[in-house]
């Protein structure tokens, strides 16, 4: 098998039988999933009920790949349910080790076709993708795996 394929594009409209988002494990008081940002933000407004359905499965499940498929969705964790010093997550900046776990578990998802994927923690994660393009070069060796990128500077 090949290695994934990088492209320019939108991540709502390249061809793709599944949508990977990324995310962080914090739940309000409330038990909604934080989707304030990025591809997370875009997910929770195509499908409003999002955050209360990732909600329940962060607080049963943990903060791991979750699959929706009825949205032909899966999440990928890049921040923790508290970063340092116990701030939410969502404040926190993405972890490469939690980046390397969600990935190493995507690719053992019994998931058919084409993956998408934006750079794993490199807009709202603060990474640069000198920094994560290792790890995606170590894990997603299958050319079902296609990360999209916006040509906006964001390297």
């Amino acid at each position: 098998m090949s290695k994934y394929r990088e492209i320019v594009g939108d991540l709502w409209v390249v061809p793709a039988d599944w949508r990977t988002i990324t995310t962080n494990g914090f739940t309000t008081r409330y038990g909604r999933a934080v989707m304030g940002r990025g591809v997370a933000y875009q997910a929770k407004c195509l499908h409003p009920e999002l955050p209360a359905l990732l909600g329940l499965k962060l607080e049963r499940e943990g903060n791991v790949p979750h699959v929706f498929e009825a949205y032909r969705l899966v999440t990928l964790p890049v921040k923790p349910r508290f970063g340092p010093g116990n701030q939410p997550g969502f404040l926190a900046p993405a972890e490469p080790e939690l980046i390397r776990e969600s990935l190493l578990r995507l690719v053992r998802l019994p998931l058919d076709g084409t993956i998408v994927l934006p750079r794993p923690g490199c807009g709202a994660g603060r990474l640069s993708w000198d920094a994560v393009r290792p790890i995606c070069d170590e894990i997603l060796t299958d050319d079902r795996f296609v990360i999209v990128h916006q040509d906006d500077g964001d390297e």
